[in-house]
């Protein structure tokens, strides 16, 4: 039975190492499984592939692992033709990693698209942050806001908070706020999300809120978790 390469790869990390999902995974192996030969005549050719994890790993060998230059144009043909999202996203991350501004224009296109299911706009953020540009702070901010009680894609969207780093003091004010809210949601995942969130933030003016989020707290794992993030906060301030 063929490996479900996009259930493996759901959220692919494409960054500098070749891992995709587990420790051992490789761009070169998923695309093993699909009999895709490494050579880059043979990449090119997957990049017009019928099956659409295909095409964004034949991208991602090519520029991220093999750092072939030459090839950006041929995946930038690839990426405007591509119509499914997780693909063209994919495919855009390949190409904002090997520094082209089609590919990271892409990427901030699609978190700023209102259209677009919010998953994918919370991966757009992180695949920019991962390149350290935090142009997608309103989308990230706008995850951790909605008010629908499912976990996903807020609890990505708490994850990604410590990586802002140039936050202006009414951003970080507002991003505080978000994250305080979800303390108190109804789902246990999102309370504890928020919870890690501020310890790894280390937004130490936030320990009274999670004092007060430890004493409301019915779930024994979740305060035991807001207890150690707590405790990390505390040593952190300022005495």
């Amino acid at each position: 039975m063929r490996t479900n390469v996009s259930a493996l790869l759901s959220l692919a990390i494409l960054i500098g190492a070749p891992a995709i999902s587990g420790p051992g995974v490789t761009f070169a192996q998923a695309l093993a499984k699909h009999h895709i030969a490494l050579s880059e005549a043979s990449l090119l050719e997957a990049l017009r592939n019928s099956d659409m994890d295909v095409r964004w790993l034949a991208a991602s060998q090519l520029l991220t692992v093999n750092h072939d230059l030459d090839a950006i144009p041929s995946v930038e043909d690839a990426l405007r033709r591509e119509e499914i999202v997780h693909t063209k996203l994919n495919m855009a991350s390949a190409l904002a990693q090997a520094g082209d501004e089609l590919g990271i224009s892409t990427l901030y296109d699609a978190c700023q698209d209102t259209q677009l299911d919010m998953s994918m706009r919370v991966r757009s953020a992180e695949y920019l942050l991962q390149l350290g540009n935090e142009r997608c702070l309103e989308t990230v901010i706008e995850a951790i806001e909605m008010t629908d009680e499912s976990g996903n894609p807020r609890e990505v969207a708490l994850s990604l908070v410590p990586r802002f780093t140039h936050l202006s003091e009414a951003d970080a004010e507002r991003l505080t706020h978000a994250i305080v809210d979800d303390l108190a949601s109804t789902d246990a995942a999102l309370r504890a999300a928020g919870s890690h969130a501020l310890a790894a933030w280390a937004k130490t003016s936030a320990i009274g809120d999670i004092e007060r989020a430890i004493r409301n707290e019915t779930n024994d794992t979740v305060r035991s978790e807001m207890q150690m993030d707590l405790t990390s906060l505390q040593r952190k301030a300022p005495h």
